[in-house]
């Protein structure tokens, strides 16, 4: 079943932007879409809808489907801010994503407010949040379970009205079950975090697929890049040759996505004098 074969509940325009914004002709893609045109007819109207849980080795496409995800869903024209967690420093975390108050630690002059904040009436993309110590961790269940942020140095709860989509190339779902299956053990009757935080975020669990699972969209995304390379550089189009699309189905792409758009990227500079593209100018290691 294909978007557009969806659950009539969901407005065409809504099931446009899922096809448009995720490509692949893989039945794996189509799958992704299917799922989130179901999600959406399930929860499209609650405000905000649940938490998503975006699963996928780096550079799959999880940003990217966030932000399809945003678009489609039921508040297109809030803020989406997309919240890079291992790039924030640790010791900013806290304050990037719940703000601080005036005098809240040394060198704290006026308040600022974190970046759930920031997406009041939108949405937030948090991506790596496996990676959060879990202070951080339980933090994000508040906002989950409770609509509020305290701000750093402050007494006071703040509501906050988010729509939360995370995403981890690591396994939650994995570390959850040995969490629990810890607890039973030892006989352990607490509530474990990491469980309640998959609990929580996987009310959508969708995992997207690595490249070299997904044969079938390697050339479509080679195409669409290198000719997205061509139009931005004011290139002359290129195409492919044999040799070069049987090298590019039979490397494993372990870059996925980025990969593929950075190669594209390179042969439309590198080669800007050819129209026609080959194996020998990709350049692919271990493909034959």
């Amino acid at each position: 079943m294909s978007p557009s074969e969806a659950d009539p509940a969901v407005p065409r325009h809504v099931l446009r932007e899922i096809e448009r914004g995720f490509l692949g002709e893989s039945r794996a893609a189509a799958a992704v879409r299917e799922q989130i045109a179901d999600f959406l007819a399930r929860h499209g109207t609650e405000q905000p809808p649940p938490p998503i849980l975006l699963r996928g080795e780096v550079a799959v496409g999880k940003s990217l489907l966030a932000q399809v995800i945003h678009r489609a869903g039921p508040r297109p024209y809030g803020p989406f801010v997309d919240a890079h967690l291992t790039a924030i420093p640790v010791s900013l975390l806290e304050d990037t994503l719940f703000g601080h108050v005036r005098g809240a630690f040394p060198g704290a002059g006026a308040g600022n407010t974190g970046l759930f904040q920031a997406a009041n009436g939108g949405t937030i993309f948090l991506d790596e949040i496996g990676m959060l110590s879990e202070e951080v961790q339980a933090k994000i269940l508040k906002v989950i379970e409770e609509r509020s942020v305290r701000r750093l140095g402050s007494g006071l709860d703040e509501p906050v009205d988010v729509w939360i989509i995370a995403a981890t190339s690591e396994d939650l779902r994995a570390m959850a079950d040995h969490h629990r299956r810890y607890r039973e053990a030892f006989n352990l009757h607490e509530p474990d975090l990491i469980e309640n935080l998959y609990q929580q975020l996987g009310q959508l669990d969708l995992r997207i697929p690595p490249l070299r699972q997904r044969p079938d969209d390697i050339l479509l995304f080679a195409e669409h890049f290198l000719a997205r390379a061509c139009a931005e550089y004011d290139l002359p189009p290129k195409s492919f040759a044999a040799d070069a699309r049987s090298a590019m189905l039979a490397y494993p792409w372990p870059g996925n996505v980025r990969e593929v758009r950075h190669q594209m990227e390179r042969m439309a500079i590198l080669f800007e004098e050819n129209d026609v593209i080959t194996a020998a100018m990709l350049s692919l290691r271990n493909w034959k």
